[in-house]
This record gives structure tokens, C-alpha cells and sequence, in this order.
């Protein structure tokens, strides 16, 4: 496949719709997101996550075209994170 022009036909086909669930994830205080290990900081909150995209057909690459993005989560708080500000009463 190498040899081929990119403006050839795809023998790979990534076309649809596209789920991924992720249940549990982690919230961790000062994780930005850009570190491949993530800080061994305090867990703030528990994510459930639910993200759906759909990819479509006319484009040379199939990756270039996703055209629609669904997101649903749900995060709930830790016992330890919700404790009150120094100074402060609940």
C-alpha cells in the first residue's frame, strides 16, 4: 500500500459511528491532560464517560471527515475533595 498515490482507493475503512465508554475515570488534581504519566495528586472526582462520533465517506481518508460529535458525562466528587476551604463552614 506504500507505493499506491494517496488519491488511491482505501483498503481500510474506518467509516460509522464510533462509541467509546469509560467508566471510573479519574479526576486528578493538576492533571492538565498533556503528561503521558499522570501527577500523583489527590483524586477530586470519579468520571463516567460516554463519547460517540461518526465518520464519514467522502473524503480520501476517513479520518479527516468526522462530522458529528456526541459527549455525556458524569462526574461525581470525592468524600476527601469535598472537604470545606480552611476558613470556611459547610
Amino acid at each position: 500500500m506504500d507505493s499506491q498515490p494517496i488519491a488511491s482507493h482505501r483498503h481500510e475503512d474506518h467509516v460509522g459511528h464510533k462509541v467509546l465508554a469509560v467508566n471510573n475515570s479519574n479526576v486528578i488534581q493538576g492533571d492538565n491532560g498533556t503528561s503521558f504519566f499522570p501527577p500523583s495528586g489527590p483524586t477530586l472526582a470519579t468520571c463516567d464517560i460516554l463519547l460517540k462520533f461518526h465518520q464519514g465517506t467522502h473524503s480520501p481518508d476517513a479520518f479527516s471527515n468526522n462530522h458529528e460529535l456526541l459527549l455525556n458525562q458524569r462526574c461525581a466528587p470525592r468524600p476527601a475533595a469535598m472537604s470545606p476551604r480552611p476558613g470556611t463552614t459547610r
